[in-house]
């Protein structure tokens, strides 16, 4: 399908997949549990390609952000399951060493690249064939990523959306990286809508206890950024096909 419109475009890949800390198998099956999730929240289409990576594509841009923080919250909730380097690791007794503990501090998460902007052409049935600047930004800014120790950015046409955005990425990234397991849980719980209470009871704790971990978390923080995020798209009139479908489907 041809389009003169503003998508976004999601590319990424795993944090760490490589390094053997966790089984590849199940860490990939995590990754394409937290892309189906995306697929049944909002219209997202994305295909995998190269082992560990994906792009998709969002036709509302405003829920972009909102879509890359449900993917890490979710990964980042999820156990960690080792690898085979760190079961060699473990002697008799079941006690770690140093490495595999090491490896027992690590967690699943996900590099994600969003380019917002116009697509030449897409096909929802196969975002492999689809073009435009949105799909080469994308990229092309998670290729650079990788050396840039940086798991969330945001490109697009705008010079002054793009400085604002990267400097509000870098801080969303040192936020991101403080959670534990349980707040990302919450705050995943969050992004979907669901109250203190709500949590609590799905969780099987109390509302306090939920209070405590997204104040630990900084939701507060996140809350503030996806406000000033859909600010920036309404600002720059990014809304032909999202205008139609904003918020969940």
């Amino acid at each position: 399908m041809h389009s003169n419109d503003h998508v976004s475009v999601l590319t990424g890949d795993l944090v760490g997949f490589t390094k053997g800390d966790c089984d590849p198998e199940r860490y990939l099956k995590d990754l394409e549990g937290a892309l189906m999730l995306i697929t049944r929240t909002y219209s997202f289409s994305y295909q995998m390609f190269r082992g560990d990576s994906f792009q998709g594509m969002l036709l509302n841009p405003s829920m972009s952000l909102r879509a890359a923080l449900l993917l890490r919250s979710y990964l980042i909730s999820l156990p960690l399951h080792p690898g085979n380097a760190d079961y060699m690791n473990r002697p008799k007794g079941g006690k770690s060493t140093g490495a595999s503990s090491a490896a027992a501090r690590k967690r699943h998460d996900v590099r994600i690249a969003i380019g917002i902007g116009k697509a030449d052409f897409y096909d929802l049935n196969d975002i492999g064939r689809s073009d435009g600047e949105a799909f080469r930004m994308s990229g092309l800014k998670l290729d650079e990523m990788k050396n840039m120790k940086r798991n969330l950015v945001i490109v697009t046409p705008w010079d002054d959306l793009n400085g604002e955005l990267d400097v509000e990425c870098a801080l969303l990234d040192v936020v991101i990286s403080k959670w534990t397991r349980g707040q990302a849980l919450s705050v995943f719980y969050s992004l979907q809508g669901l109250n203190q209470y709500q949590i609590a009871e799905r969780l099987g704790l109390y509302q306090g206890g939920i209070s405590q971990r997204l104040a630990k978390a900084g939701y507060w923080a996140i809350e503030m950024m996806l406000a000033r995020f859909d600010e920036m798209i309404d600002e720059h009139d990014l809304g032909s096909i999202s205008s139609r479908t904003r918020g969940y489907v």
